[in-house]
């Protein structure tokens, strides 16, 4: 194939190829393979790291560009989504934010012959120039205004607006979509109402309110007060509450009825959940707030085209949001807050006629280059051998009619070529009956074409069914064993629905869920395509789909070629080793080469394998409607909660710290009996005596605390805690560096010591008792040991802050200013564990060897233990729920810790004190300078948290772990590694 010219352009908050489609095939069918193999997809891994991709749908976009011939408009543009794992491509809506780069795009490659210029407005500003563009998905106009510079003219990306996700400033575009009415309806209002009353109830039972707009794309918005839901309520926490989700699926199918779109079709329309603007946010000049919910998952931000959606529905009366909305001015934009900031869109009205919307973005050209050598991503070589065993050959059958072979499912029809015929919809339910021997005694009905359903699919299939065709169940493939020893039960394949979505003319074969007695072999499920399908498909890319907890589908090795074959096989693979029964629900798509999409996509209804904690089996709910019940579903696998570490590097950290504790440890404890032994018995305790216990306890504290740190670092794969972990490495390493002197000088003074009021030596340890020089080499290998260690650690960490770089990516994503903010609370979490530990060191340290049991100074630092352990606690907490109270609360009692640690430092070198910190006074003035540096640096990252509040950074510092399945964000497709039990589900995509 000859390289393809691509430019690699950022359009608000998403990326895309964009190619000139002079240059791509005539025939639309050629394009799949292209793009597919352009984004690196299909991918199982969800990373797209053999293409342009990014592994997130934001970034598996295609843009195709080209002259337009219309006389409204200058350039057209066609939208194309990528589906990441599967590689399908979706066609069903615009991109708002690749609309942004359109205009620069054409302007950049001489697409417009006369474009539209206006002056420059002052000497030195850059002129205007608006683009007219004309998008295909949609069939609306968008006219894109934007600096330009130079001669020729070109895009002046330069300039001073901010657009909430995106790093930097840039040149503000100005989208204004033209009476964007429409898209998929005949209208603004299809149902012709401002509020819809549906049948669908919430918790209360009470019937949901909706207001149904179909502007730039559909979308049903909804009060989320009447959902139980708030302010406060983030996408993450609406993604687990898993029976909402199923109530807002219900809630979007109803309304895509009402509005007169296919509700299969899961990416239109889109749910939006609106809520009155707080106090806080109001005053701020926001007029609404929103959570956006697209292909069964909540955004973490807004699409453009639904902000230019509810930006309308704010200022039409009769809205659910022109009623929410906090002062919304006719003539000014709608302020709207999204879990990542805010969007401004500008609204011109007639009436309820919305003549053109407008809101503002960035864009920039990234790279320019060519696209070579874009074979299939899963093409593999001819000659490797295929890990699935071959099907016994077979002769095409080339009689119509349908088959049943046991565990293969044969459809066999010849109707005319379709040539875009679109296929209308009908259920067989009465035709193929779920237990076999119900379809036996029914073979009248499909030999009667006059009853009305089978004159239906007549007319629809034109099929001749004999009764002939109909034979009893075997089973095919190779390695099955004898079919009474297979299948002991004869509902051996379940009801089949057949849908046809006529939006994007897509033949559905829906296998309902069913009752299967599985016996541990292989088998197959074969799927015969008629002379006619060919002609509409090329080839056929099946998805690994798993059936949890049992078995799973695999994938065949390639594509297989359906335009000279006339079936197609799926390996079927058990991993029971038990008979079990277990309910299936999957689905074979057909999509044509004239809706643009050439492939076959097996896979499970993601809808059907989510198991929610609820009762949306009953009373009506969801899961009911769909003919679901937990009885007939297997239970959900469950998963240990216990981290473990997952790559080298990690399982190094942890080893090598659980190293250097157990030998220092060792070491310490072998110190600490030869100082026991040596003291003479039965004489009194004294401060001198305790000094040497109280520094090894503490040092066997601050291993046993660096071990959970060490941990609690990993599981949260933080970057940051690591480092810290090197740092405090080196405060042990000084303090057994100090730790020497100070035993050398207690067991000079327990040998020489004086009681007080006597004059008399009481030696505490044997003077002829070498115990010093037996523990010296011992104490001088420990601050030795600590340092190796902490070269390694180093090494290690700096390994690891590569390997935690992709984590933190998927958490955050690439906002540099994002990335930043949660830098700051890192550190900040980071800070309050080490505050910890050297705040109980120094208590501890103080209280056993200082502090006399019947001085008022020891029950104040008692009591002051639980409470700085509870500040330091509440100040992670309030930090995380962006509680500026608290945290104000929190910063002024760091000041009075700080002011504590002051004043026991000025007291230890007083003369009149100086004395009773003698025996500890180098660790205490050590701890306690470190532990205010480190209040010092925690006063000062409050400050810049509490700065951070309210921009969008709650939603992620909420998350309580990030484990191996769980680094990824909620919104990705990335998939887990494809190991036998592990075999990834299929699930749908989020169209930003």
């Amino acid at each position: 194939m000859p390289a393809l010219r691509a430019a690699f352009w950022r359009g608000g908050v998403c990326n895309a190829l964009i190619f000139y489609k002079a240059d791509l095939p005539k025939d639309r069918a050629a394009w799949q393979p292209i793009f597919a193999a352009a984004m690196g997809s299909p991918d199982p891994y969800g990373r797209q790291l053999n293409g342009m991709g990014g592994g997130v749908s934001s970034l598996s976009k295609i843009c195709i560009v080209s002259p337009s011939s219309r006389q409204d408009a200058d350039v057209d543009f066609e939208f194309v989504q990528v589906v990441i794992k599967d590689g399908l491509l979706d066609l069903a809506s615009n991109c708002g934010n690749m609309t942004a780069a359109i205009g620069p795009f054409s302007i950049d490659n001489g697409f417009l012959e006369k474009p539209i210029i206006e002056p420059a407005s002052s000497p030195g500003t850059p002129t205007s120039c608006t683009v007219r563009i004309f998008n295909t998905n949609t069939r609306k106009i968008i006219h894109s205004t934007f600096s330009v510079s130079g001669d020729p003219l070109k895009f002046h990306p330069g300039g001073t607006y901010e657009m909430a996700g995106v790093a930097g400033a840039a040149s503000r575009i100005c989208l204004s979509f033209i009476f964007p009415g429409g898209t998929q309806t005949d209208g603004t209002l299809p149902t012709g109402s401002g509020t819809t009353v549906l049948d669908t109830r919430n918790e209360q039972g009470v019937r949901i309110q909706a207001t149904l707009i179909d502007l730039a794309n559909p979308g049903v918005h909804v009060d989320g007060r009447a959902l139980g839901l708030d302010s406060s309520t983030t996408p993450l926490d609406l993604d687990k509450l898993h029976h909402k989700m199923a109530l807002l699926e219900k809630i979007r199918r109803e309304g895509a009825e009402k509005m007169g779109l296919d509700p299969d079709i899961a990416s239109v329309p889109k749910i939006v959940i609106v809520l009155p603007p707080t106090a806080e946010a109001a005053s701020k000049g926001i007029h609404i707030q929103c959570l956006v919910l697209s292909m069964g998952q909540t955004h973490k931000a807004i699409p453009l085209t639904l902000a230019l959606n509810l930006g309308a529905a704010c200022k039409i009366e009769g809205t659910i949001p022109f009623r929410l909305a906090n002062g919304v001015d006719a003539k000014k934009d709608v302020v709207i807050q999204h879990p990542s900031g805010t969007i401004e869109v500008g609204v011109e009205l007639n009436g309820k006629e919305v003549e053109s919307a407008v809101l503002y973005s960035t864009a920039r050209l990234l790279m320019l280059g060519e696209e070579t050598e874009l074979f299939p991503v899963c093409q593999t070589n001819s000659d490797s051998a295929s890990p699935y065993p071959p099907l016994p050959d077979r002769q095409a059958d080339k009689k119509t009619g349908w088959h049943w072979f046991g565990s293969a499912l044969s459809f066999k029809n010849k109707s005319p070529e379709l040539n875009g015929q679109l296929w209308q919809e009908f259920d067989s339910t009465n035709l193929f009956p779920s237990p076999l021997r119900i379809l036996k005694s029914h073979l009248d009905l499909l030999l009667l074409p006059s009853l009305g359903l089978c004159q239906r699919v007549w007319r629809i299939l034109q099929p001749s069914i004999p009764p002939a065709e109909v034979a009893a169940p075997s089973v095919q493939g190779p390695t099955a064993p004898d079919p009474g020893a297979a299948w002991r039960s004869e509902n051996i394949f379940p009801t089949n629905s057949f849908r046809t979505p006529l939006l994007h003319s897509i033949t559905t074969y829906d296998l309902r869920p069913t009752t299967y007695d599985l016996i541990n072999h292989t088998t197959f499920v074969e799927l015969d395509i008629s002379s006619s399908i060919p002609n509409n498909l090329d080839s056929v890319a099946l998805s690994p789909t798993i059936l949890p907890p049992y078995f799973y589908f695999y994938p065949p090795s390639k594509p297989q070629d359906l335009r000279h074959a006339d079936r197609f096989t799926l390996p079927l693979r058990t991993l029971s080793l038990t008979s079990h029964e277990q309910s299936i629900a999957n689905s074979v798509q057909f999509r044509r080469r004239n809706s643009h999409i050439a492939n076959v996509a097996f896979r499970q209804d993601s809808r059907k394998s989510l198991l929610p904690d609820d009762d949306s089996y009953v009373n009506g709910g969801y899961f009911a409607r769909e003919g679901l019940s937990t009885a007939a579903l297997p239970p959900r696998p469950t998963r240990s909660k216990m981290y473990r570490p997952n790559s080298a590097w990690t399982w190094s950290f942890f080893l090598i710290t659980l190293a250097q504790a157990a030998i220092v440890l060792a070491l310490e404890s072998y110190v600490f009996a030869m100082f026991q032994e040596s003291l003479i018995p039965d004489l009194p305790a004294t401060p001198l005596s305790k000094t040497i216990p109280t520094y090894l306890t503490l040092f066997i504290f601050g291993f046993l605390y660096q071990l959970v740190l060490v941990y609690d670092a990993l599981r949260l794969k933080n970057t940051i805690q690591v480092i810290g972990l090197c740092f405090y490495n080196i405060g042990m390493l000084i303090y057994a560096s100090i730790q020497y002197d100070q035993v050398n000088k207690a067991i000079e003074g327990l040998i020489d010591f004086i009681p007080d009021g006597s004059t008399t030596i009481m030696p505490y340890i044997d003077p002829s008792d070498p115990v010093w020089f037996r523990m010296k080499p011992f104490l001088l290998a420990v601050p030795c040991i600590i340092a190796f260690f902490t070269l390694v650690l180093s090494v290690v960490a700096w390994k690891l802050y590569d390997e935690f770089a992709w984590t933190i990516y998927k958490h955050i994503s690439a906002d540099l200013r994002m990335k930043r903010r949660f830098l700051t609370f890192q550190i900040y979490i980071a800070l309050l564990k080490f505050d910890f530990f050297f705040f109980l060191g120094f208590t501890v340290q103080f209280l056993v060897i200082v502090t006399n049991v019947t001085d008022a100074e020891f029950g104040l630092t008692i009591a002051a233990i639980p409470i700085t352990i509870l500040i330091l606690f509440m100040s992670s907490f309030w930090t995380r729920r962006e509680n500026k109270f608290g945290m104000i609360v929190t910063i002024v009692l760091f000041f009075c810790g700080m002011a504590y640690f002051i004043f026991k430092l000025a007291r230890m070198y007083q003369k009149s004190r100086e004395k009773f910190y003698l025996p500890a006074r180098k660790n205490l003035t050590s701890f306690a300078v470190i532990t205010i540096i480190l209040l010092v640096l925690t006063i000062v990252n409050a400050c810049v948290c509490m700065a951070n509040f309210d921009k969008g950074l709650k939603q992620y510092v909420m998350r309580r772990k990030i484990s191996g399945e769980e680094e990824k964000m909620e919104h990705m497709t990335e998939l887990p590694d494809l190991k036998p039990g592990h075999a990834p589900v299929s699930s749908r995509m989020t169209i930003d």
